[in-house]
């Protein structure tokens, strides 16, 4: 082998591949072949005495019976046994494997269908439509009495806002979405409010919660602040955080 691959976990792989090859019994049979090169044969070519110790008697070596042919053979047999020992590991874990997945596959079907009819429970409830139409009500206010300040044309000028559209789309036809984009572009502050506004909007208001997580406590409370200022309401209200046991 490469002396790059004995380092690490290059080298851990190749000791694996090694153990669950044939790499043992070709070390047995290369030092079996070693070690009965080194035992000088006797004359009759059947026996050999090594001198023994004062007072223990004399030891008397018999080659093995099995001739370098035979032993090859069995070699042979061998690896053929450990390859398909392999190859039926490899198919059990392959099913072990691809039983996992349905039972994950089972279970995140059952869990959705629940949440559907836990939100469809909900969506019919009187005091979920009676926060849905509150919700909506501010928003409408929030937006004709704040058209023109600062801090909006502030979030027009982030590139998320021109995504916007492109944003919820994708949301309703995908299950996961991934947004990648520049540090300050607005992904932690105007994505979560342009879902929720979307939202709101359709009457979804009453049965639309969100999760933002921050690495951080000061990431933590200072994007909720900002996001509940951006929203004209004091933090607490719809725009909290929540840090172990210390919230608003």
């Amino acid at each position: 082998r490469y002396a790059a691959s004995l380092v690490g976990q290059p080298m851990i792989e190749e000791v694996v591949e090694w153990l669950r090859g044939s790499g043992p019994l070709e070390a047995i049979e290369e030092a079996r072949e070693r070690s009965l090169s080194s035992i000088p044969s006797s004359s009759s070519g059947t026996k050999t005495n090594i001198p023994a110790p004062k007072g223990v008697a004399a030891i008397s070596i018999v080659p093995p019976q099995q001739s370098k042919e035979e032993r090859k053979k069995e070699l042979e047999r061998r690896r053929e046994l450990a390859a398909e020992s392999e190859k039926m590991r490899a198919a059990k874990d392959a099913q072990t494997e691809a039983e996992a997945q349905t039972v994950a596959e089972a279970k995140t079907k059952r869990l959705a269908e629940a949440i559907v009819k836990d939100e469809d429970k909900r969506s019919k409830d009187p005091r979920t439509i009676a926060e849905s139409v509150r919700l909506k009500a501010e928003l409408e206010k929030y937006w004709h009495e704040n058209s023109d300040t600062p801090i909006l044309k502030q979030r027009q000028r982030l590139p998320a806002w021109s995504k916007q559209g492109e944003l919820i789309d994708a949301i309703a036809r995908n299950q996961v979405l991934i947004v990648a984009g520049e540090t300050g572009c607005g992904k932690t502050t105007q994505l979560p409010q342009f879902i929720l506004d979307d939202a709101i909007w359709n009457g979804r208001g009453g049965v639309t919660n969100m999760i933002c997580t921050q690495p951080r406590r000061i990431s933590a409370t200072s994007v909720a602040t900002r996001v509940a200022q951006e929203r004209g309401e004091q933090i607490g209200k719809t725009i909290g955080y929540k840090i172990r046991l210390e919230g608003s």
